[in-house]
């Protein structure tokens, strides 16, 4: 696991087992907790994990250096096509143009969008991915006389309210640092601080390294918070 959605996607899962009447996984001990009315197997809970998208691990276990997930390996690989895509698109079709000042480095606006569009279909999708398809669902079970576009609507009010926020949050942030202008020694401590950060939180969401399995997170409590409105609505 890597963050609250994982959490949430797995204790679901847990839950949907028939004797259990409540269940909680955690990020920090990496561990679920279960309460049941009767004994449960071990293969049920293995098979619930694994519905939702884990596999079960023992603590005596020495995790290798790379993991032995094909899937794993599978959706890295299908990243760095997709990745590699969009830029010969770009290159193609001279998009870099127009995402990119008449300076001499003609390549950042290009490669500033290409981080972003990789940052959204992977780290953005990782973290509020289970959040969005939980509200989803339990929209569309409260409201089954709707039509597919009308069950739709939670995704585009839950997006709608995400770009409002990045754009109001990134106006307030840019505006306080434009304040600052840091140069020199501190300024490169400072990227290479948060280049160390971001290459660590890549190689974490990845998961190809298991070893590394822990990381920054989003709080697990406002995920948590969101997920029981959405039962109770």
């Amino acid at each position: 696991m890597h963050c609250a959605s994982c959490e949430l996607l797995i204790a679901e899962e847990l839950e949907s087992i028939p004797s259990v009447t409540s269940a909680r996984a955690s990020l920090k001990s990496n561990s679920a907790t279960i309460i049941s009315v009767e004994q449960v197997s071990d293969k049920d809970i293995e098979r619930a994990v694994q519905a939702a998208g884990y596999e079960v691990g023992y603590e005596s276990e020495q995790k290798p250096l790379f993991t032995r997930n094909e899937r794993i390996w599978k959706d890295f690989a299908i990243g760095i096509i997709v990745v590699l895509g969009l830029y010969v698109l770009f290159q193609v079709f001279g998009i870099d143009k127009l995402t990119s000042s008449t300076t001499s480095n003609s390549s950042t606006g290009t490669m500033a969008l290409l981080v972003g569009l990789t940052a959204g279909f992977s780290t953005c999708m990782a973290l509020i991915g289970g959040l969005v398809i939980s509200v989803a669902s339990k929209y569309a079970e409260n409201h089954p006389t709707e039509t597919a576009l009308q069950k739709f609507r939670p995704h585009l009010f839950f997006n709608a309210g995400r770009i409002v926020s990045f754009i109001a949050f990134g106006a307030f942030i840019g505006a306080i640092g434009s304040a600052f202008a840091l140069k020199g020694t501190l300024l490169g401590l400072i990227t290479i601080a948060v280049g160390a950060v971001m290459l660590v939180l890549g190689l974490q969401l990845t998961e190809i390294f298991p070893r590394i399995t822990r990381g920054l997170t989003l709080p697990s409590g406002l995920a948590k918070k969101k997920h029981t409105h959405s039962k109770r609505t």
